[in-house]
């Protein structure tokens, strides 16, 4: 059968909500090979500028009247045996110099648990967007840090319990954190960052939903080292505290009785 048969039988047979998955997962790829004057950025596991996983209160660069260029990125984790991979495609992009918006897809291959992974297999979308309320070193003062307040929405998001339930689900985190760099020492800048977030997903929506919404701090501090090309590579450590319950997990556990 040649792959276009195959595609048409997909479109044909598959639900509205799979059509709609791979289509935001083909945006995302072609937004990453489609977008020749970008660039990698610092964008974390989710898209946001900021460390690994949590986010910067910087934004993507931008001009004060305009579109930046987009950022892109693609990372992967190994969750093991039970989790399996998990892969993200990302594209950010910064406008009117205060302000940036993006799109990632988070995609997983099977683990091989049989009992187990089905429950956090497939992907879902991640939305998110992010304002700068006060500009690093405002009114001149190099004391004050960047400040910005953000969200992360999380759509189509099926694990564990809504694996059990057949049904989709969405969790969001909303955060308002605060970044410095600190240039005290010329030859090695630090990068310090805290923030507290309002979230009811439970590990970035990895295991699905918390119970309810709860309060969550996060933070990073890092050294900023030269790098190839004119590049910057920083070096450091992060934090991020999920939710201590899983209502899917709560889900799973009831049925299990």
């Amino acid at each position: 059968m040649t792959f276009w048969r195959r595609l048409r039988n997909f479109t044909h047979r598959a639900s509205f909500t799979q059509r709609a998955s791979w289509g935001w997962t083909l945006f995302a790829i072609l937004l990453a090979l489609g977008a020749p004057a970008g660039r990698a950025q610092n964008l974390n596991w989710e898209g946001q500028t900021g460390a690994l996983v949590t986010p910067f209160a910087y934004t993507s660069p931008s001009p004060a009247g305009g579109f930046g260029l987009p950022a892109v990125s693609f990372h992967y984790l190994n969750g093991g045996d039970v989790l399996g991979g998990f892969y993200v495609v990302s594209g950010t992009v910064g406008f009117l110099k205060r302000f940036e918006a993006g799109y990632t897809r988070a995609l997983n291959s099977d683990g091989s648990a049989p009992a187990l992974s089905p429950l956090f297999n497939g992907g879902f979308n991640i939305f998110h967007g992010k304002a700068n309320l006060v500009g690093e070193n405002a009114g001149k003062h190099n004391y004050i840090p960047a400040i910005s307040l953000g969200f992360v929405a999380r759509t189509n998001v099926r694990r564990v319990g809504g694996v059990l339930n057949s049904s989709d689900k969405h969790n969001e985190d909303f955060y308002l954190v605060a970044t410095k760099t600190i240039t005290h020492f010329k030859f090695l800048p630090i990068v310090a960052s805290l923030g507290f977030k309002a979230t009811n997903a439970s590990v970035l929506g990895i295991a699905g939903n918390a119970p309810d919404w709860q309060g969550r701090l996060f933070g990073a501090v890092g050294f900023v080292v030269p790098g190839p090309v004119k590049s910057k590579i920083v070096l450091g450590s992060e934090f991020c505290k999920s939710p201590a319950a899983s209502k899917d997990y709560q889900e799973l556990s009831c049925r299990r009785r």
